[in-house]
């Protein structure tokens, strides 16, 4: 399992981060298309979620390093949405790219648990509300 999530982890920038740049080289326009890719992701993968967050949580204060390893995933998807907030010149960075993580990861929860990707929609008008100012 520990294994797995490492590789998860690595792949992570791969799926989400490098395609988002690929789209455009603004990033306040890769920010609206991760939610954009991780839909199309779901769509195709049969709303399986994030596995890193599902072992962190099924994990919690059972297995340590397994936890650890999915918490760890979640965390660098945090920290990339900060660091293209920061390469945006958005205010207070940090405090944005939380805020931008937990509306993602809200969404791959809710997509997940209805089957349905329609979550995106409202996440990705909360992110482009938030992202205007």
């Amino acid at each position: 399992i520990e294994a797995v999530l490492d590789r998860y982890g690595e792949g992570v920038e791969a799926c989400l981060f490098d395609p988002a740049k690929a789209r455009n080289p603004d990033p306040r326009a890769q920010i609206q298309a991760i939610f954009d890719i991780k839909r199309e992701m779901m769509e195709k993968g049969g709303f399986q979620g994030c596995l890193a967050m599902r072992a962190a949580q099924e994990f919690a204060g059972r297995c340590g390093p397994i936890e650890a390893r999915g918490l760890k995933a979640g965390r660098h998807i945090e920290q990339r949405f900060t660091q293209l907030c920061a390469e945006a010149g958005l205010p207070d960075p940090q405090s944005l790219g939380r805020e931008l993580n937990n509306i993602f990861q809200g969404a791959v929860l809710v997509a997940q648990v209805r089957r349905n990707a329609d979550s995106f929609d409202a996440a990705r008008a909360t992110v482009a509300a938030r992202l205007a100012g």
